[in-house]
């Protein structure tokens, strides 16, 4: 059936250590890292693994690392509907207490935020919707 790949490590002095199914690898190349650290093509990614390898990059300086979700959402207010997104930024499980944050921004570019919290229900709760009506 299929062909069994070969696996490459390569000691990138910023990347780190990746390992490359077989294929040649070119100075700063971007790599997809998979949650079991092999390089992947169409699989999904591990976010919590990128976080990890983000913040371990050498001499980048990246503290604080999230992924984001963006959500649009349709507020009813007085006078009509208002278009908000909604972005939900997470640094993982090893972002406890502070796990997540939550940005919303009106159509109008008026903005609510609110206190970093360790789940997203509180996360929600904290964020001043009312500032969207300003």
């Amino acid at each position: 059936m299929g062909r069994e790949g070969r696996i490459e490590t390569v000691d990138h002095p910023v990347r780190g250590c990746v390992e490359i199914p077989e294929r040649r690898i070119l100075a700063g190349e971007a790599t997809h890292v998979g949650g079991n650290g092999n390089s992947s093509v169409g699989g999904a990614m591990d976010a919590v693994e990128v976080i990890k390898c983000l913040k371990a990059l050498k001499g980048v300086g990246f503290g604080g690392v999230y992924e984001k979700s963006t959500f649009q959402c349709d507020r009813r207010k007085k006078g009509g509907v208002q278009k908000v997104t909604v972005e939900i930024l997470d640094a993982g499980p090893e972002g406890g207490e502070s796990r997540y944050h939550c940005l919303a921004e009106g159509e109008d570019g008026v903005k609510a935020t609110g206190n970093p919290a360790g789940t997203i229900r509180s996360v929600l709760g904290t964020v001043h919707w009312g500032d969207l009506d300003r």
